[in-house]
């Protein structure tokens, strides 16, 4: 499920791969406030990060699909009352 190559530190770019948890699921408020904390820890103890990028998980791709086909097929759904 989890594929470390996916994850760490890319000293060339001085980007940290991740895969966050803990926010709130679906608030895209939520998780910028995670990233930017985690991005600005990360930078100010570590100088050779420039920033970081996150990984998601093949479980979160396929949830966040699955939304996207849910909210087309109720854009559908309206458009054809």
């Amino acid at each position: 499920m989890h594929d470390p190559a996916c994850r760490g530190f890319d000293p060339d770019t001085g980007i940290v791969k991740l895969q966050m948890a803990g926010s709130c699921v679906g608030c895209p408020s939520s998780t910028a406030t995670l990233r930017n904390g985690v991005e600005n820890m990360l930078m100010h103890y570590i100088p050779e990060v420039k920033g970081i990028q996150q990984v998601k998980s093949d479980v979160e791709k396929a949830g966040e699909e699955e939304l996207r086909s849910l909210e087309q097929r109720l854009a559908a759904a309206g458009a054809a009352s």
